[in-house]
């Protein structure tokens, strides 16, 4: 029976610097998660070597636990091709099964510096939850999302859902970005008989800029939680979650 590889991203320690003489000390740095021919990107955190991202989670299929779930970390560069900083392999046999509360599956794994960077002598971790999970355990706790998007007017010199063109989705977005519209209810997804929510629904504040806006060239990204000059449009993450009546850990 197929599984589903469940990963939350949390945070990396001691990351190492791309280029000193140009960053001045400071990574730019994303991560990109790869199982087989599933790929996941995360947005990148500006100037920070301990970065902390906010409800990046992931779900892979997972047909053979003799996989490897690789986990590279690259630091962003607007004018050159990106850096690889270095890479973690996680063999799928070593991953623990079944749900936990978040506070008892935080794990921390070494990244494995490029050698052109070891000189460094840092000691890189990531920080995730990692979970192999049935199907049935796999939708016990359901976490939706929605997107807020805006556009920059150079003439109004001003953010905002006015400056969205007919090209671009509409106000709001679902996760995947195949239904936009001007109203939030449209794009809420269903949610299921029996789920119960959570919380609220609410804006994701942990990443992007204070209010939680992460900013790009186009809506097709890639993302940064610090504008610059090339950056037109930006979106705001608003999630919720849910769980089924009968769900206990």
């Amino acid at each position: 029976m197929s599984s589903i590889l469940k990963v939350q991203l949390h945070k990396a320690m001691d990351l190492p610097v791309a280029d000193m003489a140009i960053t001045g000390g400071k990574s730019d740095p994303y991560l990109v998660f790869i199982l087989n021919d599933q790929t996941y990107r995360t947005p990148c955190i500006a100037s920070n070597l301990n970065p902390i991202w906010s409800n990046e989670t992931f779900q892979f299929r997972v047909n053979d636990t003799s996989g490897i779930l690789r986990v590279e970390v690259w630091d962003d560069d607007n004018f050159r091709p990106d850096d690889l900083l270095g890479v973690i392999d996680i063999p799928l046999s070593t991953v623990e099964k079944g749900l936990k509360k978040e506070e008892d599956s935080i794990k921390s794994y070494a990244v494995n510096v490029v050698e052109s960077l070891q000189k460094q002598h840092v000691s890189p971790h990531v920080f995730m939850s990692i979970a192999l999970l049935t199907p049935v355990e796999a939708v016990a706790l359901l976490d939706f999302e929605v997107w807020e998007n805006e556009r920059w007017s150079r003439v109004r010199r001003t953010w905002a859902k006015a400056n969205l063109t007919e090209t671009d989705p509409k106000e709001w977005s679902s996760s995947d970005g195949s239904e936009s519209s001007t109203k939030f209810e449209d794009v809420i997804p269903t949610i299921p008989p029996r789920y119960e929510p959570i919380n609220t629904w609410h804006y994701v504040k942990h990443i992007g800029d204070k209010d939680g806006w992460i900013y790009g060239p186009t809506f097709d990204g890639p993302w940064y939680e610090v504008p610059n000059m090339l950056h037109i449009v930006r979106r705001r993450r608003w999630i919720n979650a849910y769980k089924r009546d009968d769900f206990q850990f």
